[in-house]
């Protein structure tokens, strides 16, 4: 255990002070977006007893920045990717607490919903961006390899934090939505205080190729399949086996 110790030491002796900064804030990132996904299906049944159609439906504004990251992301060109990134986790953190504080009802919570999710959905391809800046030159894929180490670290975490705040610190719904609001807030500020990259002017970037089709294919398949199991798999569960917050945390710790 004193070896693990002493290299994990040397290696963050070593790593640059950006990296370090980057490291720090994805845990934060994730940390309060595990916080969200924890309670966001019990938020709704017991704040707003929608039915299942309207579940359904929750899921248009939540995917739709998923779509429109492509035209988003190109009117924002002049920022660098960190600075953006900045700009994602300020909408995520407000788009949380206007959730939990200024939702009196469920087409305004949705207005909220949407915001938040315009940032996670942009931040979705930065993470990635900025890791592959950071990473030395052939060392790419062990980069990503180790942020993702910490996101996954940050989910357990949150959906820790989630099971023993509800099973024994009286949580609600409001504590945790502030918790998030306030953990993203923290990584903007960290993001923030990295050195900002060189912009690069406006262009055309999407480009679809012939030869990928069947990768396009296979993407679409595997984005609904999941769409249609992470909106599902815990409604059910909330609903018809009328599981409670901490239950749907700790299922989500399982699975991180």
């Amino acid at each position: 255990m004193s070896n693990i110790v002493a290299t994990f030491s040397a290696r963050v002796q070593r790593a640059s002070r950006e990296l370090i900064l980057f490291a720090i804030a994805s845990m934060a990132m994730v940390l309060g977006s595990s916080l969200f996904d924890s309670t966001y299906n019990n938020f709704l049944n017991e704040r707003f007893t929608i039915t299942p159609f309207q579940r359904s439906f929750i899921e248009f504004p939540r995917e739709l920045p998923g779509f429109l990251v492509v035209f988003v992301s190109a009117a924002l060109w002049f920022l660098c990717s960190r600075r953006l990134a900045v700009l994602c986790m300020i909408l995520s953190s407000v788009g949380v607490l206007l959730v939990g504080f200024a939702s009196p009802t469920f087409n305004i919570m949705l207005i909220w919903l949407f915001i938040y999710s315009m940032g996670q959905h942009l931040n979705m391809p930065l993470s990635s961006a900025i890791g592959m800046e950071l990473a030395r030159e052939g060392q790419t894929g062990r980069r990503l390899g180790q942020l993702n180490s910490i996101r996954n670290v940050a989910t357990i975490a949150g959906s820790l934090l989630v099971v023993i705040g509800f099973r024994y610190l009286g949580f609600t719904f409001e504590t945790v939505f502030l918790i998030s609001g306030i953990v993203l807030a923290i990584a903007a500020a960290l993001l923030f205080t990295m050195q900002p990259t060189v912009t690069h002017g406006a262009g055309s970037y999407l480009q679809l190729h012939r030869e990928y089709k069947l990768y396009y294919t296979m993407a679409i398949i595997s984005g609904a399949r999941k769409q249609l199991f992470i909106t599902f798999a815990p409604w059910v569960l909330v609903t018809i086996f009328n599981q409670p917050t901490q239950i749907i945390a700790t299922l989500l710790m399982i699975g991180g």
